[in-house]
């Protein structure tokens, strides 16, 4: 049996005899993921909503393993002739094409409408360790699951450990966030009628952004938050960096010709703000 952590006697699987509660794949995987305990969204491998990948054998086909699909990866084999019908595989090309292509054509009904080009795009992050909302969520969602009481605002490892284990309620957060935004800010305040979105989750490396959030955690200054990535992109990846303002003779950074924080310069006027003459 695979992953008998998970299907304890074997119960649970979506093609056993049972009653018809989630009658598609994906509603049984949802289900899973927010299961009671929480054992199926911390589980790495078999975790329901990770991007699935299916391979396509024919009887007469030599067998396929792990190890050669891992080296015909490596080598830059698209699989072309191992995908069929993939548009409903979240992750495939098959699907990105297919969404591409229902943003084409809402495109073309906005210009056949004379209702002009698409004119404004926007990117929005998730501070997943910053939101005080999301983390009284997790704490609470943590106890129900765990029962486990934790202060993520004063713990910075729980709350690193917390946002890791727990991605799904995060995303759901962000997305419950990103569609109130659209529909109560967006749609009302700026005049959108319609929009189109999607989500990038970040594959490289987080432990930049936990070096920054300990060294805030720890009340550091500038020179301790640029010290400590300096040293982790050093002894990661032998780099280094110097800002394009350069030192002066004792070798201390120029601040005088760096650009000021973001927020801090001094406000433009009305009849000049570029966003005011878009809007009106």
């Amino acid at each position: 049996m695979a992953f008998p952590c998970l299907f304890p006697y074997g119960k649970g699987d979506f093609y056993v005899n049972r009653p018809v509660t989630r009658p598609s794949l994906h509603d049984w995987a949802e289900h899973l993921l927010w299961y009671q305990d929480g054992r199926f969204a911390r589980h790495k491998e078999a975790c329901p909503g990770a991007e699935p990948v299916l391979v396509d054998q024919q009887l007469g086909d030599p067998h396929i393993t792990v190890a050669d699909l891992q080296e015909r990866l490596a080598r830059g084999d698209t699989f072309t002739d191992k995908l069929y019908f993939g548009t409903n595989l979240h992750g495939t090309a098959q699907y990105w094409h297919q969404r591409c292509r229902e943003l084409r054509a809402l495109v073309e009904f906005m210009v056949n409408e004379k209702r002009g080009l698409p004119s404004f795009c926007m990117t929005g992050s998730c501070a997943e360790f910053y939101f005080p909302p999301l983390r009284r969520l997790l704490e609470e969602y943590i106890l129900q699951t765990k029962g486990e009481e934790v202060n993520l605002a004063e713990d910075s490892n729980a709350c690193f450990k917390a946002v890791q284990e727990n991605t799904h309620v995060v995303v759901s957060y962000f997305d419950l966030c990103t569609q109130a935004y659209l529909e109560k800010v967006l749609k009302p305040v700026f005049g959108v009628s319609d929009y189109w979105y999607r989500y990038g989750f970040a594959k490289e490396d987080r432990q930049p952004h936990q070096l920054l959030h300990e060294a805030r955690e720890d009340g550091c200054k500038e020179e301790e938050y640029a010290a400590r990535l300096s040293q982790w992109a050093d002894e990661t990846f032998a780099m280094t960096a110097l800002h394009p303002a350069g030192n002066d003779d004792e070798g201390q950074p120029r601040k005088d010709l760096w650009p000021p924080p973001e927020g801090t310069a001094e406000p433009i006027s009305h009849d000049r703000d570029p966003l005011v003459k878009m809007l009106m």
